[in-house]
């Protein structure tokens, strides 16, 4: 019986101090590190399709716009064509940034895809889809919406209807 309440405890100890730690790194201004909305975008490094990389943290005190995809995907394949208009649109206020899943999906097949859609903006390849899971990527398309500061403002899974994205884009700017 003693043994056992030291356990619960311990337990309820280690609790504690995690929720500390949380509420310790918010107040420095370094918030946690998930890819949810409220939480600090985790940070990553890939190539482009062109041979270059990129970076998230270049992007600093930029708002940003991620969006997951492959090149078999049904509703990526639909939300393209208004993604492009998106970027026509706020392109000049938001970096766009599109990730192929790279791991499940095929180099050509991608650039295929780029080129059909006239994608403008940059595209990575996540070769092993690492990045994607760093970020949860359960279902494709999944798109995020992450402010100046790196702070995710919103997560979208499955694809966006044009009047979806304008109002996600709108809260973006005026975040």
């Amino acid at each position: 019986m003693r043994f056992r309440s030291i356990r619960i405890w311990i337990v309820v100890v280690l609790i504690l101090v995690m929720i500390l730690v949380v509420i310790v790194n918010q107040v420095k201004g370094n918030p946690a590190t998930l890819p949810e909305p409220g939480y600090q975008a985790p940070p990553f490094r890939l190539m482009t399709f062109n041979g270059g990389t990129r970076s998230l943290s270049q992007y600093r005190g930029k708002d940003v716009f991620i969006n997951f995809w492959a090149s078999w995907c049904p509703p990526c394949q639909a939300e393209t064509p208004d993604l492009v208009r998106m970027y026509r649109q706020y392109g000049k206020q938001v970096v766009f940034l599109g990730i192929n899943l790279t791991g499940s999906d095929t180099v050509q097949s991608a650039k295929g895809f780029i080129q059909y859609y006239h994608i403008p903006y940059t595209v990575l390849e996540d070769p092993k889809d690492v990045i994607a899971k760093k970020y949860d990527v359960i279902a494709i398309p999944t798109s995020l919406f992450i402010n100046g500061r790196g702070i995710i403002v919103n997560r979208v899974t499955g694809g966006m209807s044009k009047a979806m994205m304008q109002e996600n884009f709108k809260a973006l700017i005026n975040h």
